[in-house]
């Protein structure tokens, strides 16, 4: 029954190989939170502008508060009645104007940066979301991942357990025969297809495969060396 044995260590290695690389993919996909921290670079620039643009327009809305007011001022003093000097009352007119040439031009500014500040609030408010949703999102797959590996551990111990038991049945030098190949190759043991080794698809001789029908004789293909199993 030696073959069998090693058929089924194949076997249970293949699949032992095969947990622990995708244990390790998970791990790498835990670790890796490249999508998140694009959303939250992203959220924080937006985020950044449009505070940069509140600002400017809380500046700017004082500064044109500070010029109505000034206005005011220089208005009540020339519609008041009590300014009798003409160069005087020419100086006040000629700053009343000055003000107010500027009071246009900082209303336009004031328009324009609430258009801006409206735009970049937008997309701060859409950087956002986008974040919340990467991190609902990751989240999920976190829990989802982080099962999954679980019943993978528990799976591999088993196996592994189960391996230990196969390899405790098989003698020495069976195993070295077996181990010395699997270092070359993952796959050290394959089926006989016909005439042929089922891994490199190579005709074997009369020989090997009379002793490939004893399950008690190892019988390895001439060509990869691979131990060969009649299934």
């Amino acid at each position: 029954m030696t073959t069998p044995l090693l058929g089924r260590l194949q076997a249970l290695d293949t699949d032992i190989d095969r947990t622990q690389g995708r244990l390790v993919e998970l791990d790498q996909m835990l670790a890796d939170r490249a999508l998140v921290d694009e959303a939250e670079a992203s959220a924080s620039l937006a985020g950044d502008a449009a505070g940069v643009q509140r600002r400017q327009l809380r500046e700017r809305e004082s500064e044109l508060k500070a010029l109505e007011a000034r206005i005011a001022e220089l208005d009540q003093k020339l519609y008041s009645g009590r300014i009798r000097n003409p160069k005087e009352l020419e100086g006040f007119e000629r700053e009343a104007r000055m003000f107010k040439q500027n009071q246009g031009k900082l209303e336009e500014a004031v328009l324009g940066l609430m258009d801006e500040a409206e735009r970049t609030e937008r997309d701060a408010q859409g950087a956002q979301a986008k974040l919340e949703m990467a991190r609902a999102e990751r989240a999920q797959a976190e829990a989802e991942w982080k099962r999954e590996a679980e019943a993978l551990r528990a799976h591999l111990a088993a196996r592994e357990k189960e391996r230990g038991e196969t390899r405790a049945q098989l003698s020495e030098d069976d195993l070295r025969v077996y181990d010395r190949q699997r270092k070359r190759t993952a796959l050290a043991v394959a089926p006989l297809r016909g005439q042929r080794c089922g891994a490199c698809k190579v005709d074997v001789s009369t020989e090997v495969l009379e002793r490939a029908a004893d399950e008690d004789v190892l019988a390895q293909c001439g060509n990869c060396n691979r131990i060969l199993i009649v299934e």
